[in-house]
């Protein structure tokens, strides 16, 4: 935010607008800006009337929700609540939707709230559609790379890197040569000497993180992907011509030894070649997690639930989930019953440093003291914990200049 800010100021903007609503997620790692900002006095102009949902029922459990109300909204929903057990979520989201016609197919999303469900129900629906002849019989494997959003303290320790991961640096780095965006892999760790040693292309680089701009690094973990004709797959990343951005669709249409097309969301016919670098920027479309499905609308939601999640089964996780569809939404659970009591305790608020500082706090009316509590239960933020909490932001804004390449999110 405060880049953000930075920007507007050196452009000499008049006004800046903020949209946002502070009902949904919010950055993992941004802290919570937005909130911040209204608690401090920012002028707030607020949008009440709700015009998304089409279906009565559906629109009263949304406004419920958004009021707190959670067994009001569970009654509206009730209907669409279907209860398996927890092993068994994937297969139940995946078969509610290769049971539906490929008009209704098109017009629903399967929201799964950490990446280990949303492979699972991505696995179990590829050999659906395999079986269809929807997807190639063949997979080609791609070699691509997952953000690991480490927080900027991480960044800056040796010991939060491990070999085999990859290191872009963003704007560069002259005094280790690096040209802008250039890619490099972890060959070695020394947290004593305070040093990574990372292999380029053009040599081995000792490199000292705590001497980088945290934001000036991003950091990977490479995995196979399989892909087929037919498969849709997303870009999780804008790539340096603007040409595709983050989280923007298409379907591949034919995939040979040396390169890949497909069709976007807007029709257009793309060639890549096989070692093109955005395609290590690829995954697949066919769920989607919370944090991706914000901003976007569809005509029907089936969204997993796990009753007693930790960390991702909160107010604010469900309003997202049951306020994406215009028409219904089926909601997939372990257990209602218990999902309602998680869902009671957890709010999803966001602890920031402004609020652990009594002078400078200004807390809002409907924020619950549940903040201690958060604080205490939420999730080690070390490496080795990354599995056990879904911090991957699937969103980002990428606001590039002359000397900027800030990374946004709120």
């Amino acid at each position: 935010m405060n880049a953000l800010l930075a920007i507007a100021n050196a452009g000499n903007a008049r006004r800046l607008a903020l949209i946002g609503d502070t009902k949904q997620l919010g950055a993992v790692e941004a802290g919570a800006p937005f909130q911040a900002l209204q608690n401090a006095g920012m002028e707030t102009a607020l949008m009440t009337d709700i015009r998304r949902q089409r279906d009565p029922e559906q629109l009263d459990a949304v406004k419920a929700i958004a009021a707190g109300r959670l067994h009001d909204a569970f009654k509206r929903i009730d209907g669409n609540i279907l209860e398996t057990e927890r092993a068994k979520l994937p297969r139940a989201a995946a078969d509610q939707w290769i049971g539906l016609s490929k008009a209704a197919r098109e017009r629903t999303a399967i929201i799964a709230p950490t990446h280990a469900l949303r492979g699972a129900v991505t696995q179990h629906l590829r050999a659906a559609l395999r079986e269809e002849g929807v997807i190639g019989a063949h997979d080609t494997i791609l070699q691509t790379d997952r953000a690991l959003h480490f927080t900027q303290a991480e960044k800056r320790r040796p010991e939060s890197y491990q070999p085999g991961q990859a290191v872009l640096f963003r704007n560069g780095d002259s005094s280790l040569g690096l040209q802008r965006g250039e890619r490099l892999i972890v060959s070695e760790v020394a947290p004593k000497e305070g040093l990574v040693r990372l292999k380029g292309q053009t040599g081995d680089v000792d490199w000292r993180p705590d001497q980088t701009p945290a934001n000036g690094v991003k950091v990977f973990e490479s995995r196979g992907l399989d892909v087929a004709n037919g498969d849709v797959v997303r870009w999780t990343r804008n790539d340096e011509s603007q040409r595709f951005l983050n989280s923007d669709i298409a379907r591949i249409d034919q995939i040979d030894d040396e390169r890949l097309q497909f069709t976007t969301e807007q029709g257009e016919r793309v060639a890549l070649a096989m070692d093109d670098p955005q395609l290590r920027h690829l995954d697949h479309a066919w769920t989607s997690t919370l944090h991706a499905m914000q901003g976007r609308t569809v005509d029907r939601v089936i969204a997993i639930s796990e009753a007693s999640h930790p960390h991702l089964t909160t107010q604010k996780a469900f309003y997202v989930a049951i306020s994406r569809a215009r028409e219904n939404v089926t909601l997939i659970t372990d257990d209602k019953e218990v999902l309602k009591d998680t869902l009671e305790q957890q709010t999803g608020e966001k602890i920031a440093a402004l609020d652990l500082e009594p002078e400078r706090a200004k807390p809002c009316k409907e924020q619950s003291n549940d903040r201690e509590a958060s604080l205490e239960d939420g999730p080690d933020r070390g490496p080795e914990d990354r599995e056990n909490y879904d911090r991957e932001l699937d969103l980002e804004l990428e606001i590039e200049g002359p000397n900027l390449d800030v990374e946004i999110s709120f």
